[in-house]
């Protein structure tokens, strides 16, 4: 039991030396609206929330109406207290995964909505489908929590709850650098970045970026600028 209060102790004062995405201020999580429509094809998103490791932030792309978010999902193969595992891909309808983000963990999305053409988009979706090739369908547990073993304690499914709610489709990789998920290095942002740098637009590129946090600044940034590249900004 020492030795798990320890660990943990350890992950909280390295988790607390890492970039942090802002709260709004102030932030009313309560009542929940409905999300604000999509004003481009192409959208960022840069999550955020008050409790566990939320306050580092994690990055999503929504494409055409619906959310791609790649992460640790699958709770049964964490390592190293979730900064490995099996790379998980989430494809979900825009709204109701946000309306989801806001129900379930009381998460503040800064949406940054982009500025794309119709052929970029065309280079997007080809872009995903090679994604996509080297993928099975990976269907969620049954289960409503897991025993994380770094921690001694059960704690509750994401992905179940999430595909209770929603028509989820959640894809693991048989063979590609996506493969595994590495929080240092392979993460929400990486996949990000991956994915944009099909656009062709230096400026929204990620890379060399570790941190949600990070990201958000170089967006924040452009914003501040006034870049055409981002046409609206908005918090839900």
């Amino acid at each position: 039991m020492a030795e798990k209060k320890l660990m943990e102790k350890v992950v909280r004062k390295v988790l607390h030396s890492f970039p942090k995405v802002n709260m709004p201020d102030p932030f009313v999580p309560y009542p929940i609206p409905y999300p604000p429509l999509a004003k481009s094809r192409f959208e960022i998103f840069v999550h955020v929330a008050e409790r566990g490791n939320g306050p580092l932030g994690h990055v999503d792309l929504c494409i055409d109406g619906y959310v791609y978010s790649y992460g640790n999902y699958d709770e049964r193969d964490l390592k190293l207290g979730g900064w490995i595992a099996e790379g998980v891909l989430i494809k979900a309808p825009r709204e109701e995964y946000m309306l989801f983000c806001k129900n379930h963990y009381q998460k503040a999305l800064h949406i940054y909505t982009i500025a794309v053409t119709d052929e970029q988009m065309d280079k997007i979706h080809a872009y995903l489908a090679k994604i996509l090739e080297p993928t099975t369908l990976w269907q969620p547990t049954s289960e409503a929590v897991y025993y994380n073993p770094t921690f001694d304690r059960f704690e509750e499914m994401y992905v179940y709850f999430m595909a209770q709610q929603m028509d989820t489709v959640f894809y693991k990789f048989n063979r590609s650098k996506f493969m595994t998920y590495n929080g240092w290095t392979r993460n929400c942002v990486s996949f990000a970045d991956h994915v944009a740098k099909v656009l062709h637009e230096r400026e929204l590129r990620a890379k060399n970026m570790v941190f949600p946090a990070q990201y958000h600044k170089r967006l924040q940034k452009l914003l501040k600028k006034n870049s055409p590249l981002i046409t609206n900004y908005e918090v839900y």
